[in-house]
């Protein structure tokens, strides 16, 4: 894997380091680097990486939930994810991220209808039931949220709702094919779509390899 190091914020000096963000040895380390690079993180991944994950998952979305349908955008981070969805035309969609610096971000789109701190693979601050889909676009990758995490947005999706995520496939993080098995086993979701690999940042990072995976919460 080559990481991209150039780049530099002509504003600031910084850069979006992915050697960093995937070398990342627990959250609170990743915390402190998205915290490092929230400024400079949309000009970065959506210009000269051309980062395609939101759009992709911002397109099955289309295919599968009404419009009206309640969102939970986790690891929301700066909301690209959130833009694409309400290009889309969804109307309530709420996001959740670790890192506050990277919810400031967000927040100045004025796209969610509420911004939540939390971190994935905690419980987090949600009833059972609360949301028609959560979604996720980059954040079930390498140094970043564990399989544990899946337990939990099962939770808080509706019986009948859609769990959609990205999930980087060139270097599978550990124990996510173990357990997206067992759920289904389990009986707690079925596979909706298996998308096909594509490059999340061609021209950034054009070994990183992910797909979209959609589930229904039973």
């Amino acid at each position: 894997m080559t990481a991209r190091r150039g780049g530099f914020s002509p504003v600031s000096g910084l850069h979006v380091d992915l050697a960093r963000l995937y070398g990342a040895r627990d959250l609170d380390e990743l915390r402190t680097e998205y915290e490092r690079i929230a400024s400079v993180y949309d000009h970065e991944l959506a210009g000269p990486m051309d980062y395609r994950s939101p759009t992709a998952v911002a397109t099955v979305c289309s295919r599968l939930l009404e419009r009206d349908a309640t969102i939970l955008d986790v690891g929301a981070g700066t909301g690209l994810l959130g833009a694409a969805l309400v290009e889309n035309g969804f109307t309530h969609v709420d996001g959740l991220d670790l890192s506050p610096a990277m919810l400031a971000e967000a927040a100045r789109k004025s796209i969610y209808g509420t911004l939540t701190e939390a971190r994935l693979g905690d419980s987090l601050p949600f009833g059972t039931g609360t949301y028609d889909a959560v979604v996720a676009s980059g954040v079930l990758t390498t140094g970043h949220a564990t399989a544990s995490c899946l337990d939990e947005l099962v939770r808080i999706t509706r019986q009948g709702g859609s769990v959609v995520f990205t999930l980087r496939s060139d270097r599978p993080p550990p124990g996510f094919d173990e357990e997206i098995v067992a759920f289904m086993e389990a009986g707690r979701w079925v596979l909706v779509e298996r998308g096909d690999e594509f490059q999340a940042m061609p021209t950034g990072e054009p070994d990183v390899l992910v797909r979209v995976w959609a589930f229904r919460v039973r």
